[in-house]
């Protein structure tokens, strides 16, 4: 059995986890995670919580989690998640403004989107979005959000309609809508955050929302912009989608990161995946990496 010493993916309630930092903290200890990294979406980590875990512990990596539209080879857009670990924190406000800027345009999307919806389903509202996930309001909501209030109320075309087919059914159309696109960050605007925060990106749980084949084509776009690693542990690969993964990052010669993915829900379990002895300080010597130590 593999023992995972650092959870590389988690989130807190600075963004849509139920859990503060110190929680998060004293969990991590109580497992033996030696390393963790809060991978808040589109939030930073700030220079406070570095403090707290410096004096605390367990040591933590800085991250953050930005989702992106990237065209692939054959010009179809595909949503990707990428962490982004060892920031700098000397350009903030620029991170801070696209974020307001992209928050504003996907809220006025969302208003839209859930009508479209809520017509064809009158069940579906977005109250019942936020009161199914303890949401405080619509800017906490996103595409995975929606369908899962969809699955919870059974309005899903059939019981094994997963996440990848919400893209494909009802959100193929919105690829090719300009108002949704302007509301994500683009291929260029994800570089040039890296371009001002430096740090490295990872490109996070490949197969959750792609296919093999549909990562094949998006892959060349991510390697020709220099990016080096991918999230090979996730709770939503199973043993041959990792399996792939590994094989894929050591023929390919990227790196590789892990972690839960963890809420503080029950649907992913802190610790449980992530990166072993071996696979951590080989990720950590790759990088001139920046902890709370």
């Amino acid at each position: 059995m593999r023992k995972i010493v650092a959870d590389l993916h988690i989130h807190t309630n600075r963004s849509d986890g139920c859990l503060s930092y110190q929680q998060v903290a004293e969990k991590s200890k109580k497992l033996g995670l030696e390393y963790i990294s809060i991978t808040d979406h589109d939030t930073l980590v700030n220079k406070y919580i570095c403090e707290y875990f410096a004096k605390n512990g367990p040591k933590l990596i800085i991250g953050t989690e930005l989702s992106a539209y990237v065209k692939d080879k054959n010009k179809r857009y595909r949503k990707l998640d990428m962490l982004l670990f060892n920031y700098s924190f000397d350009a903030v406000s620029f991170f801070e403004n696209l974020i307001r800027k992209k928050t504003e345009q996907r809220i006025s999307w969302l208003e839209g989107f859930l009508k479209k919806i809520s017509i064809k389903y009158p069940k579906f509202s977005l109250e019942l979005i936020l009161d199914f996930f303890s949401l405080k309001n619509i800017s906490e909501v996103h595409e995975g959000l929606i369908f899962g209030t969809l699955k919870k109320l059974n309005l899903l075309p059939s019981n094994n309609f997963e996440i990848a087919d919400f893209y494909e059914v009802f959100m193929a159309k919105e690829y090719d809508n300009s108002e949704f696109i302007k509301t994500k960050i683009n291929f260029d605007e994800l570089m040039k955050i890296q371009e001002n925060l430096g740090g490295t990106f990872s490109f996070a749980h490949p197969l959750h929302f792609l296919s093999k084949q549909d990562f094949l084509d998006i892959i060349p776009v991510i390697l020709n912009a220099g990016i080096r690693f991918i999230e090979a542990y996730h709770y939503k690969h199973d043993q041959e989608q990792t399996k792939y993964l590994l094989s894929f990052a050591a023929n390919n010669n990227l790196g590789i990161t892990g972690g839960s993915d963890f809420h503080g829900r029950t649907v992913s379990t802190l610790g449980e995946y992530g990166l072993n002895r071996r696979e951590f300080d080989k990720f950590f010597h790759s990088l001139n990496i920046c902890t709370s130590t």
